[in-house]
């Protein structure tokens, strides 16, 4: 697992430096891969710990790497693939949640997309986190009878996605 772990902080350093390519040219995206690559918290988890520190550096930053693709050649299979990261990223952190909103208004002010088009987009983008989240959403219905969207990034979150006794809260149905 740990040698897993260090692929995917290392995946996580070449997404890394194609932001910052993308952003300041291929110095500044050297400079970045390697801080990136020599990150203390990185470096001691990867090789000391069981931790999701490197799959959210790497998902975060996928998702910010999509988001700039959108930006700078807005189409309909971009749309989609920012939706998909940030689906993927959503699983592991609720941060894009927040971020996913503010990045497709940056994206329709940017281009100044009318109101149609941009409703487009935006559902092409739901579509594309649809499709990675729509398995939890489904499997968590039918387990519990109601709408839970769960991440199991720690031990509470864990218990109220898994714990047949779980009512979605960190509380029995007796209150408890």
């Amino acid at each position: 697992m740990l040698v897993v772990q260090a692929a995917i902080s290392g995946l996580a350093v070449l997404v890394t430096f194609l932001i910052a390519r993308r952003l300041a040219g291929a110095t500044v995206a050297w400079v970045a891969a390697l801080l990136i690559a020599i990150e203390p918290a990185l470096v001691y988890y990867d090789v000391t710990r069981i931790h999701p520190l490197g799959l959210q550096t790497l998902l975060l930053s996928l998702v910010v790497l999509a988001f700039l693709r959108l930006l700078s050649a807005p189409s309909g299979s971009t749309t989609f693939l920012a939706g998909f990261a940030t689906g993927m990223a959503i699983y592991e952190r609720g941060t894009p949640i927040v971020f996913a909103p503010v990045g497709l208004i940056f994206a329709m002010a940017s281009h100044r997309t009318r109101r149609l088009p941009w409703l487009r987009m935006v559902m092409i983008f739901v579509i594309g986190a649809a499709v990675v989240l729509s398995p939890w959403i489904v499997r968590n219905y039918r387990v519990y009878g109601r709408f839970i969207l769960v991440m199991t990034a720690d031990p509470e979150l864990l218990w109220i996605g898994n714990n047949p006794n779980a009512t979605g809260l960190l509380v029995t149905g007796s209150g408890k």
